[in-house]
């Protein structure tokens, strides 16, 4: 088996380094930064430092602040329109994996022309030379900032469109823990599980590599102990720290294995019912991961091990069993809702199911099994209760 490993040509990454985005910039040669975030972001304090940092540097820098929780094709036409309209030389892309994804499928079409489309997945790939991208991920969730993919929302059709390549790949990322420290609960818990979901799925995956697996399971140690901390000590520097190299190492090796079921099927429940990819994730992993234990109990396993959950002494089965009690323990003390409990009707949601399975077995090269249609209509009924 081959594998494609692509990440940042550098990162910095500590407490206190958004400090030095200017710095970075430079190494990179970009002078003219067009700075992508979104609108609450954009009146904070930190957002503001670093606004005033690239400006002292003597940098021309506007700001683009009009991006959503859900990437749209129709706010990146908005930012690709002010990208046009000025004299950039990079993109700053300030915020979690909804502004980073923004600003990647910006560039893309900024180099590349056409549609969103014509660069997705399946049949496209994102490969052309793109303006120099700094990420600064302000959550530790999505790990966009290291990896080759980006996910945006056709408007027109409500259909999530996924693109990845070299394009989507920042040139490089600044890592720092400390913008996390006053996240809201909701936000900390909902891009935590998705990291938790990232560095399990990117281990069980048969695309597995060695390197893959290696920072999953580091991904693993890390937010496995942390993500409970942090929800219960916001302010707790280790474990945010924790969590944000976590994010970061389960996006590397989640970009190298590809997608995994509960991926493919937060995604398409998001096109059906709005769901935020991160919850819809959440409310799903526990069953996905109780259905894939019978099909790789051995790498369940060692993730549970990895995580804590689990000893030496304990048989795979038991120690994979107890990893999925322990996430359907996380879920119900982190008040993950349910479908039902999210607000989608349960006849609309029956009625869905099997557009929803053909929809999310699509992108599902790297699962630990090969799931029938019929499965996952039966794990989204589980997921539903």
């Amino acid at each position: 088996m081959t594998n494609l490993l692509t990440c940042p040509r550098f990162m910095l990454v500590g407490g206190g380094t958004a400090g030095r985005i200017a710095e970075v910039l430079g190494r990179m040669r970009v002078d003219r930064p067009l700075l992508v975030t979104d609108a609450a972001l954009a009146e904070t304090p930190m957002f503001n430092a670093a606004l005033q940092t690239l400006r002292d540097s003597g940098r021309c820098v506007q700001v683009f602040a009009d991006t959503v929780s859900t990437p749209t094709d129709g706010v990146v036409a908005k930012g690709l329109e002010m990208l046009k309209a000025g004299d950039f030389d990079g993109i700053v892309a300030f915020g979690g994996g909804s502004v980073m994804d923004t600003a990647k499928a910006m560039n893309v079409l900024y180099c590349g022309g056409g549609s969103l489309r014509d660069h997705a997945l399946p049949d496209h790939l994102a490969d052309m030379r793109v303006l120099p991208l700094l990420c600064v991920p302000t959550t530790a969730g999505t790990g966009s900032e290291a990896s080759r993919f980006c996910a945006v929302t056709e408007e027109a059709s409500g259909e999530h469109l996924l693109l990845s390549g070299l394009a989507c790949v920042p040139e490089g990322a600044v890592v720092d823990y400390e913008l996390t420290l006053d996240l809201p609960r909701r936000q900390t818990i909902d891009a935590g599980l998705n990291a938790l979901t990232h560095a399990l799925e990117a281990y069980v995956s048969r695309s597995a590599s060695t390197l893959s697996d290696a920072l999953a399971l580091s991904a693993l140690r890390l937010i496995g102990r942390a993500l409970p901390k942090v929800v219960r000590e916001p302010r707790d520097a280790k474990a945010r720290e924790d969590m944000m190299l976590g994010a970061m190492e389960a996006g590397m090796a989640f970009s190298d294995v590809s997608s995994g079921l509960t991926d493919g099927m937060s995604r398409a429940m998001s096109l059906f019912f709005r769901v935020p990819q991160g919850i819809g994730s959440a409310m799903l992993l526990p069953a996905v991961a109780s259905f894939g234990l019978a099909m790789a109990p051995e790498r369940y396993a060692l993730a549970a091990r990895a995580m804590g959950i689990a000893t030496e002494d304990d048989e795979d089965d038991m120690a994979g069993a107890k990893l999925v009690g322990f996430l359907r323990r996380l879920c119900a003390e982190l008040e993950v809702p349910s479908p039902r409990a999210f607000g989608i009707d349960e006849e609309e949601y029956m009625d869905a199911l099997g557009r929803m399975a053909n929809a999310a077995l699509a992108p599902v090269p790297g699962a630990p099994a090969v799931a029938s249609a019929e499965q996952v209509e039966h794990l989204y009924r589980q997921a539903y209760k």
